[in-house]
């Protein structure tokens, strides 16, 4: 507290030379005052503020000075860096600069603050650390001290406060520590003992591992008690080691065996190197020592089983040849001596065995970058040529090792397979060979036609994981077919597959495993045949048999509607021309015919839509195509142009603007609940009609129609909507009663449905969900 004091001392003689100049000027009376010692006194003052300013300006470390109110009275500039501005404020505002004590975390009231303790009660603060808000927001951690200052009587006139930034410092102590607690983690962990030692050798630090396997205390192995863990016939030998390269200064390594806590003892090879500072003296050694027990093993091991390897090297059932790396001799196996009638002993054995002299000189200057195999035929003793696979790889001693495989009857079975093949790409069915790890090894010309792949792309080894020959809908029919082959080994059946291409195929499938002479799975063969347009037809066949069935019933329906709706207007039409007859007046006659003329209209209309329903199921769904909704509401517009003011129907179609469909069908359909819109209008407001489209699937479209007119009461006609020739009678017109019926049954179709919602008074919106035409096979 050097720095505080001289502070004190310098405040203590401001304050001083102050009084004095004060006593100057109260001795001042009638008389003249000596200006000369006054004039002294001041320059005296003058300096002493001027020096106390100067050294507050350069002081590294923050002051406050009080003045005689407690009132911060000055900080100099180091201050006002560390808090970031300056507030100079009296003690019961000291709460506007916010800090927390270190060692609790509690904030620190006003009358905390060792600059208030020390104004108010004369304490002494020294080296307080404590944690800091800055005015701009930033943290940080100072070291605070404060002490009071006095006039000769004792009396706190002042006092002055001194901070230091210590942010620095604590972040690096933190750093330090957790830097060594790293360090020991990581000693702790490495698989090798870790130990330091003086530069005397005395050790004095081990790590975790050297306790967990010796069972000791660092009390017992500190200096030279390490001793007590080595082995009694190595001990002195390590001992005098070591002491000769603690006396040179060198890198130290030794093997020796220590014992463990359960008494036995394991091989280490031990390093150790000198730490120094910089001036080059060793002030520490760090060492290591790694078990090394079970490489002894393994090299006793080696050298004892040597024999074993060279019985094994010739038993090998491929051929090795063995180079050094001047080429003197030529070291062969067995297999090699047998296949060719040679041995290493002979001169010029490469040009003997190996006729390519490319491949010869390849191996001789090592120009074999990858030990990958390669087609070599070589040349045995009796002038024979076979056909091998070889593989070259140099060793660190550059000795180059070459291993080679008798292709010879693999090569036969290869061009058998090859015949067999061209046989089976001449077969129309798709064959698929898959093995055991789940690859395609084999796709004829039909296979790859039909999953529209090229030869190319087959030779990749195809994952059948990636690329499966077949695929199911449910995971119960996957299921069912591995049951199946698991108790025949076959499985046949038909299943649906999409290409690349997007398009849908039906496969009749004959699935079987491979085995192998002891019974083993060894792979897969799929035999495939494309059902695609059978099963078209077949559909096609069904779904004209379904409408056959429908239409017969449909004509039973009309012979009873025709019954029921024709049997009473004719009746009444030839009722009329008996009385037509029987009038002689022509007034009268005509007064009639007007009467019965409402009769020969229905009778019309119900004539009519029965000849539409006929047409809606004679249509034949061949014609579809692509039909574009904005062109039919244009047809809407202009059919209804008399009956609808400009804006009446709004549309958006933007999410789905076409359809796959029957044209005259579409058509139908839109027309039909237009024209129920435009009947069912409210007269008191004007019709509004909203037809939306958009996408529920890559074969499903809904058509939205909604309107505001009269409404239909649900529960009181919802049954009688779609029956034909049933009409609701809201008193606004007439009609056949059929228009809704056939909507329904162009929808249904297809597969698709409708179905509305509607409140009285408010209008009406039909939900139409279109199937398009051409969808189960991928398209029109």
């Amino acid at each position: 507290m050097k720095l505080d004091k001289r502070l004190r001392e310098l405040e203590n003689e401001n304050r001083r030379l102050r009084s004095e100049l004060e006593n100057y000027r109260q001795k001042e009376s009638g008389t003249m005052l000596d200006l000369t010692e006054r004039k002294l006194a001041e320059e005296k003052l003058k300096k002493s503020e001027n020096l106390l300013q100067k050294v507050l300006e350069v002081l590294p470390v923050g002051v406050f000075v009080a003045d005689e109110q407690g009132k911060i009275a000055m900080t100099n500039p180091a201050c006002e860096k560390i808090w970031g501005g300056a507030k100079h404020v009296p003690i019961e505002r000291f709460i506007e600069y916010k800090g927390w004590w270190r060692d609790t975390g509690k904030r620190i009231a006003a009358e905390e603050w060792a600059f208030a303790r020390a104004f108010l009660n004369g304490e002494i603060s020294l080296d307080e650390e404590i944690d800091i808000e800055c005015f701009d927001g930033t943290r940080k951690t100072i070291q605070n001290s404060a002490m009071p200052v006095k006039d000769d009587s004792g009396g706190i006139i002042s006092a002055v406060a001194v901070i230091m930034d210590i942010t620095c410092r604590i972040e690096a102590e933190k750093s330090l520590r957790e830097n060594e607690e790293r360090f020991r983690t990581m000693a702790d962990n490495i698989s090798p003992f870790a130990w330091m030692a003086d530069n005397k050798g005395l050790i004095f630090w081990y790590n975790k591992r050297w306790f967990d396997y010796t069972g000791t205390t660092l009390e017992e192995m500190q200096g030279w008690g390490w001793k007590k863990v080595h082995h009694p016939d190595h001990v002195d030998r390590v001992v005098e080691k070591f002491q000769h390269y603690l006396e040179t200064g060198e890198k130290w390594e030794d093997t020796f065996p220590l014992r463990g806590k359960d008494g036995n003892y394991r091989w280490f090879l031990s390093r150790a190197v000198p730490i120094m500072n910089e001036k080059g003296e060793i002030v520490r050694w760090f060492g290591t020592n790694t078990d090394i027990t079970e490489l002894k093993e393994t090299q006793e091991l080696l050298n004892s089983e040597r024999e074993l390897l060279q019985a094994i090297f010739d038993s090998i059932p491929v051929m090795i040849g063995v180079f050094p790396p001047d080429l003197s001799y030529f070291k062969m196996n067995r297999a090699f001596e047998e296949l060719t009638g040679r041995t290493g002993k002979e001169d010029n054995i490469l040009e003997l065995v190996f006729s390519d002299p490319g491949y010869r000189n390849k191996v001789k200057d090592y120009d074999l970058t990858e030990a990958v195999f390669r087609d070599v035929v070589m040349t045995t003793r009796d002038g024979r040529e076979i056909e091998t696979i070889w593989a070259n790889v140099k060793l660190n001693d550059d000795t180059r090792i070459g291993i080679g495989v008798d292709i010879s009857e693999r090569k036969a079975m290869e061009e058998k397979l090859r015949n067999q093949a061209l046989m089976l790409d001449q077969v129309q069915d798709a064959i698929v060979a898959v093995d055991h790890r789940g690859e395609i090894r084999y796709m004829n010309d039909a296979a790859l036609k039909m999953y529209e792949l090229d030869k190319e792309q087959a030779k990749r080894r195809l994952s059948i994981k990636d690329h499966p020959v077949i695929r199911f809908d449910h995971r119960a029919e996957e299921e069912e077919m591995f049951r199946k082959l698991e108790e025949t080994g076959t499985w046949h059946g038909e299943n649906a597959y999409f290409t690349s291409g997007g398009k849908r195929l039906w496969i009749d499938t004959i699935v079987s495993y491979i085995k192998d002479p002891g019974g083993k799975i060894s792979g897969t063969i799929y035999a495939l045949r494309d059902i695609t347009e059978r099963k078209k037809f077949q559909e096609k066949f069904e779904r004209s048999i379904t409408r056959q069935k429908k239409t017969s019933e449909l004509f039973e329906n009309l012979l009873f509607i025709a019954a029921h709706d024709l049997k009473g207007p004719i009746a009444n039409m030839f009722l009329a021309l008996n009385l037509i007859d029987r009038i002689e007046d022509p007034a009268g006659k005509i007064e009639t015919i007007n009467f019965f003329r409402p009769l020969v209209d229905r009778l019309e209309n119900t004539i009519k839509g029965l000849t539409s329903i006929l047409q809606v199921e004679n249509i034949d769904e061949s014609d579809s195509h692509i039909v574009y909704f904005e062109t039919l509401v244009n047809e809407i517009l202009l059919e209804h142009r008399g009956s609808l003011y400009k804006g009446a129907i709004s549309h958006d179609f933007r999410a789905k603007p076409s359809i796959s469909y029957i044209g005259p069908f579409l058509a139908s359909i839109m027309k039909n609940l237009v024209t129920n819109a435009i009947k069912y209008s409210r007269d008191d407001t004007p019709l509004k009609i909203e037809i939306t489209t958009r996408e529920i699937s890559h074969n499903t479209t809904l058509l939205t129609v909604k309107d505001n007119g009269i409404g239909i009461d649900l529960e009181k006609h919802g049954k009688d909507l779609f029956v034909p020739f049933r009409r609701i009678d809201t008193g606004k017109t007439d009609g056949t009663g059929i228009g809704l019926y056939i909507v329904k049954s162009i929808i249904e179709k297809n597969g698709g449905y409708i179905h509305l919602e509607s409140t009285p008074g408010e209008g009406t919106t039909f939900h139409c969900y279109l199937k398009a035409y051409g969808s189960s096979y991928g398209g029109t």
